[in-house]
């Protein structure tokens, strides 16, 4: 099985709010370039139900696939339950077996300085209400794939716990799978290597439908894809074959043609590699 290459229209942020194209632009660059869907990142899921309509028809008319996402997910937050039925509405409105992924709650990580992952009661709360979440998306025809954010991919499982542990907890989980996301150190407080990562891979790959892919050097995410490292070249060729959507996520641009050009050249990279 090849991947299928998309990439998340928030790279395209910048342009999208000073009117220098729109999401009914994207949706037809992408499918004129070759890409086979688009993750439409929805910030905090307040688009309105009618113009996400529209754009499923667009989207199907040219002949590419929309998954849906939806920002600032912090489910040990009170707040959260309320975004979420916002956002499973708005999935639900793309059909049956689209993907939507959300963040878990990394941000009590990385704004705290002493914590490495989530503390065992924060671990039993989230295990908790991610059952609920996925028993409630698949009742609406929606898969919900959580993405790693600031979470250590592996907590020891006595003091701290993270996405391994989440997974082991709750079976019905699947995983929105951002290698580069485990090695920022802007955020994660766990220094990891690409070698982490594709063990990691291979020992989940069969929960991971749906991956984010950029490049990362010195700890920081670059605006180009570069695959250097073996361990890298051989995690993102596992994904390439066998992830079922492999999501283009490169950081903001501030030149719009050399934003397409770059993901033009990333597309063909990973092409190659499956």
């Amino acid at each position: 099985m090849r991947s299928k290459i998309g990439f998340t229209s928030k790279t395209f942020a910048p342009f999208l709010a000073r009117g220098l194209c729109s999401l009914d632009d994207l949706v037809r660059w992408a499918a004129e370039i070759g890409f086979d869907w688009m993750e439409l990142r929805d910030s905090r899921a307040d688009s309105e139900p009618k113009e996400l309509e529209r754009l499923k028809r667009v989207a199907a008319q040219s002949g590419l696939l929309l998954h849906y996402a939806w920002d600032g997910t912090n489910v040990l937050d009170r707040g959260d339950r309320e975004l979420f039925t916002r956002g499973l509405a708005k999935a639900g409105i793309f059909g049956e077996g689209v993907y939507s992924r959300i963040t878990i709650a990394g941000k009590v990580i990385k704004d705290s300085k002493l914590k490495v992952g989530y503390s065992r009661g924060e671990y039993d709360e989230i295990c908790r209400i991610l059952a609920v979440y996925i028993r409630e998306a698949a009742a609406a025809g929606v898969s919900l794939v959580f993405e790693n954010s600031h979470e250590p991919i592996v907590g020891d499982g006595a003091t701290y716990w993270g996405i391994q542990e989440l997974l082991d907890g709750v079976p019905s989980m699947r995983l929105a799978f951002d290698p580069a996301n485990a090695l920022n150190e802007a955020g994660v407080h766990m220094r990891l290597g690409w070698s982490d990562m594709l063990a990691f891979y291979r020992k989940n790959g069969g929960r991971i439908p749906y991956s984010h892919i950029k490049s990362i050097r010195g700890g920081k995410i670059l605006h180009e894809l570069m695959i250097t490292e073996t361990a890298e070249r051989e995690c993102l060729r596992c994904i390439m074959r066998e992830v079922a959507y492999g999501c283009l996520e490169l950081p903001e641009f501030e030149n719009f043609d050399l934003c397409r050009e770059t993901l033009i050249g990333a597309r063909r990279a990973l092409s190659d590699l499956s």
